[in-house]
This record gives structure tokens, sequence and C-alpha cells, in this order.
């Protein structure tokens, strides 16, 4: 590769990672009435197509971690903010994060602790994660931290084809909690 090509490439991907970066005037409006009118459901995949949208990932149809740990700062804390204000402070990222520190979730946690939160906000009984349709999208009956979910597909289909999930799910938590921490939204 020449020394022209090295330098085209290298401004080709600060580019890149400016724009993942700086967030588009992102509107939230949509996610907002979903909420407003409890359809907590709507709401989850919202948020899910939201943060897609802000990373660019859309196409690819998840975020990966390097792309999580890119995004601004200011999509968790206003989607944060709309679930904990018309949830009643029962689902959010914050929510969830709290509940990450209370099981004693850290940046060395291990499966087993990975596991715990899933009991802990809903997402799994004791021998098995849920499908994502069978997750609770009722107010009165979810755990606190049940939502936003965050997932794109399912991750009891992953689990059943890959065997006991073990990197990828606790990878992305830990990847989570790490940028709630990061942004300050506790």
């Amino acid at each position: 590769m020449t020394s022209s090509n090295k330098r085209a490439s290298s401004a080709s991907e600060v580019r890149d990672d400016l724009k993942a970066l700086l967030s588009p005037s992102t509107d939230y409006s949509f996610l907002e009435k979903l909420l407003k009118s409890g359809r907590w459901k709507d709401a989850d995949r919202e948020t899910t197509t939201l943060i897609l949208a802000v990373a660019h990932r859309e196409s690819q149809g998840y975020l990966d971690i390097e792309s999580l740990g890119k995004l601004p700062c200011d999509i968790f804390r206003t989607i944060d903010q709309l679930w904990c204000q018309y949830s009643n402070g029962r689902f959010g990222f914050s929510v969830q994060y709290r509940i990450w520190q209370e099981i004693g979730g850290s940046t060395s946690a291990d499966i087993e602790t990975y596991k715990l939160f899933g009991e802990k906000v809903g997402w799994r009984r004791p021998n098995d994660w849920l499908w994502y349709n069978n997750l609770v999208f009722e107010i009165d009956k979810a755990p606190p931290g049940h939502l936003p979910s965050g997932r794109v597909g399912d991750i009891a289909i992953a689990s059943r084809l890959m065997g006991k999930l073990g990197g990828f799910g606790l990878t992305r938590v830990l990847a989570i909690m790490a940028k709630l921490e990061e942004c300050g939204i506790r």
C-alpha cells in the first residue's frame, strides 16, 4: 500500500469514527409517544432502532462492542430519562445499572453474575434465557430493569444454536455497563 493510500484509508477511518461519535439530531418523539401510551414492546424495539441508527448499524441489524463504545452518551442519557419517566422509575438503563451493582457486577464479572443479572431483570429463568416474545411487556408484571432489553433477534435462539451463551451475552452486558459508567448513568 502506498503512503497516499494509507493516508486515504486512515482519513476514511477517522471520518467513520467521527460519524459514530457525533450524534445526529436524533428524533426521540416516536419513542416518547410509545412510552407515554404504555406500548412497552414497541418502545423496546424503537429503542434498538434508535441506537442502531445513531451507530450507523441499521444494515447490520446489531450493535457490535466497538460501535457501542463509540456511541455518544447523550443517546443513552435521553433514552434512559424517557424510560424512567414513563415507567415511573421501573425501567431504564439506570435501573439496570443499579441492579448490576447490587448483585456485585463489575468489569471482571463472570458468567454466573451475568446469569443472576438476567434472572433479576427477568430475561432468564434459572436454567434458560427467555425468548424475546416471552419477555413481559406489562409494567405491573415485569420486574424492575426488564426494559429496554436491547435485543435484536433472540438471545435464546443464539443460545440454542451455539450452546451455553457465555462470551457474547456477558461481553455485551459488560460493555453496556462500562458505557453507562462512562456516561454517568446510574
